[in-house]
């Protein structure tokens, strides 16, 4: 009886972890393909931000003409972009379409609302001036619209006479999407007001108290190293943090910033954790956090300390606290950035550091981040002999050429296709660590002159079409649901070069055989 509660417990700890990597990877494909112009915009605003209503520059330039387009950057051209990429996820563009009218229809019906309802009934005590952004809006309205749309198509589509077709899927778009577009328009205002004043509520327990906020990276950090950072950093604290900024450009301070976009992007605590492996371990670790060192902090791909926490949980705590310290001094002194650094680098904090004192607080943030989490790893490394004396019982070894994990070595499992065609290295965003390792076996198989497509994407864009799919442990399970015929090769961590010499391996013995040697 113990036994089958164990197992029941097992299973749906499984099924929940799988519903989690789920919603964080969505949340995250929403985002990044729109990192580029999210980064435009965040360097637009620092650099030409005006207050019209004083006659002031808040940015780098007096140059008021170009801070006009710093409102329409954030109120429709962002949202917009969220919300089409959210509809295509979930049904294409079609869903992308519909997705796009009904954002355009929620941020001009909350306009009207919080203008002529809200703000009288309310009152300014609890709303603050102007509605708000519409980052939220767009990830919720966005893909439940194309929901709606591919959910209702589904009943009669398959019915319909093939010379009809398109005229039935266009008229009914535009039917669907001024009804919905209907009901937000006067709904969707309140419940903006709802949700605003949650976040304004974690602004005010958070941002607006100087001992506090810090306290949030003790909940951040353990989220962030499970593969969810892309989800946590665009998904959650962005919204929060572009809504800080909006209330305090209305209320016209000089260089609004917030240090919401911090608690991920900061490569302090991370790099902190890899100086102590790079002193205070043996040649083999010393190794692979050298490299990884950089590729983290000048890169800004995270991804790649978090597999020194996964292989020794108790290194959580370094940078645990290298958050705390590094958000104690940008809540303490005023740090924080107009947008979120992406990719998490220290270019990236730099750029996005609005004015000389922001930028000269957020440098600090990083060095104390970076010492703090140091000098904690360091006590832990020295304290546990037995990582400095060996590594076997952690189930992989580490050789000069990289980590080597006997998880791959001891695999039977060979893959049932006949040839291998087309290889995937799929993490949650499907940017930054998959790309850098796509990168790699891509050159390893033109080199040896091989005939195999290899590609890197989003765990849940995985499809049932290629023979190798390369990802993480922790999302294993994940993508065999996405792609069932595919060998699935998991890795502690993308970059390493020994991580692949079993697939190396595999592929010239698939092609000695299919050569007949």
């Amino acid at each position: 009886m113990d036994s089958k509660i164990q197992i029941n417990h097992k299973e749906w700890a499984n099924k929940f972890k799988l519903k989690i990597q789920k919603t964080g990877s969505f949340m995250a494909g929403m985002i990044m393909p729109s990192i580029g112009i999210l980064l435009a915009w965040g360097l637009w605003t620092a650099m030409f931000l005006y207050d019209f209503d004083h006659n002031k520059k808040l940015g780098w330039f007096d140059a008021p003409m170009l801070g006009r387009l710093v409102e329409p950057g954030i109120k429709w051209l962002l949202p917009i972009l969220i919300a089409f990429n959210g509809g295509r996820l979930v049904y294409g563009l079609r869903g992308g379409m519909i997705a796009t009218f009904i954002i355009v229809a929620t941020i001009t019906g909350t306009d009207y609302i919080y203008g002529h309802y809200i703000l009288q009934k309310v009152g300014d005590k609890w709303v603050h001036p102007g509605s708000p952004n519409q980052f939220i809006g767009a990830m919720i309205v966005g893909p439940l619209s194309a929901l709606f749309l591919k959910k209702v198509e589904k009943l009669y589509l398959h019915k319909i006479n093939p010379g009809l077709e398109m005229l039935v899927k266009n008229f009914g778009l535009a039917i669907y999407a001024i009804v919905l577009g209907l009901g937000l328009f006067w709904s969707w205002g309140w419940i903006m007001w709802g949700i605003t004043f949650v976040m304004i509520s974690i602004i005010k327990l958070f941002g607006d108290n100087k001992w506090v906020a810090p306290l949030l990276g003790l909940f951040t950090e353990p989220i962030k190293v499970s593969f969810l950072n892309n989800a946590l950093n665009h998904g959650v604290l962005g919204p929060i943090g572009y809504n800080e900024i909006q209330i305090q450009r209305s209320n016209g301070v000089a260089n609004p910033r917030s240090i919401f976009f911090l608690y991920d992007p900061n490569p302090g605590p991370g790099l902190g954790l890899l100086l102590a492996y790079i002193i205070f371990t043996k040649k083999e670790d010393r190794y692979n956090a050298t490299a990884s060192s950089l590729i983290h902090t000048i890169g800004g791909i995270h991804e790649v300390y978090f597999v020194f926490i996964i292989k020794k949980p108790k290194m959580l705590l370094a940078t645990m606290l290298g958050v705390v310290g590094a958000q104690f001094i940008t809540s303490y002194l005023g740090g924080g950035t107009i947008g979120t650094p992406s990719p998490g680098s220290l270019i990236s904090l730099i750029a996005l550091s609005n004015g000389t004192h922001a930028l000269l607080i957020n440098l600090l943030a990083f060095v104390v981040g970076t010492l703090i989490a140091f000098g904690i790893s360091v006590l832990l490394l020295l304290k546990d002999k037995k990582h400095l004396q060996t590594e076997s019982n952690q189930g992989f070894k580490i050789t000069d050429e990289g980590i080597e994990f006997s998880n791959n070595k001891n695999q039977e499992e060979k893959i049932n296709n006949s040839d291998i065609k087309k290889i995937v290295v799929a993490c949650e965003a499907g940017v930054g660590s998959s790309a850098m390792a796509a990168g790699l076996i891509r050159k390893w198989v033109n080199n040896n002159n091989y005939d195999i497509q290899v590609t890197n994407l989003a765990v849940k864009d995985l499809k049932d079409e290629y023979d190798v799919v390369i990802t993480m442990k922790s999302f294993k399970d994940f993508a065999q649901q996405k792609a069932p015929s595919a060998y699935i090769y998991p890795v502690e961590q993308f970059i390493g070069k020994n991580i692949y010499d079993d697939l190396y391996k595999m592929i010239k013995n698939k092609q000695e055989i299919r050569e007949g040697k």
